[in-house]
């Protein structure tokens, strides 16, 4: 915490270290820096993120027992899913600080994402889902609609 600078916007550590197997006192943590973010307006709160993949499926706790801000994990290590597949938790309070970066599957966040449509009250969660790709016939004529002459959107 004595680290912490009045700029500080996020505090990121790994729940589980995968060398050692020390694991971090993610309660303490999160509760020290609640009491930081309490002397702060809402703006300049620095938020929690945990890096879980070595502590999910293994540890009981889940994440609202942490109390961070957003929790990541891949979930192919002790939750044995499939490669490449994971997930983003995050409390609903936390998620305005988010920004998605890849196009979402979710038609209506889609539509917003390249312009087509004006942006509108959709869960956060909508919006942060990862699409990967959306195909060009659709991203083709949603950038039409919208004006846009943007070919990134077309790309798969």
């Amino acid at each position: 915490m004595r680290a912490l600078k009045p700029r500080t916007r996020v505090v990121a550590v790994t729940w589980v270290h995968s060398c050692t197997g020390v694991k971090l006192p993610i309660r303490r943590i999160a509760d020290a820096l609640a009491e930081v973010n309490a002397q702060r307006d809402d703006g300049d709160r620095a938020l929690l993120c945990v890096d879980g993949v070595h502590g999910i499926g293994v540890d009981d706790a889940t994440m609202a027992d942490l109390g961070c801000d957003f929790f990541v994990a891949g979930t192919h290590k002790w939750m044995f899913g499939p490669r490449g597949t994971g997930l983003v938790w995050g409390k609903s309070q936390a998620w305005p600080a988010a920004t998605a970066t890849i196009p979402t599957f979710n038609r209506r966040a889609g539509q917003i994402w390249v312009k087509a449509i004006p942006p509108e009250d959709i869960p956060p969660a909508a919006l942060m889902t990862p699409g990967g790709s959306i195909r060009s016939s659709t991203a083709g004529r949603w950038a039409k609609r919208s004006g846009s002459t943007s070919a990134s959107a077309s790309q798969e």
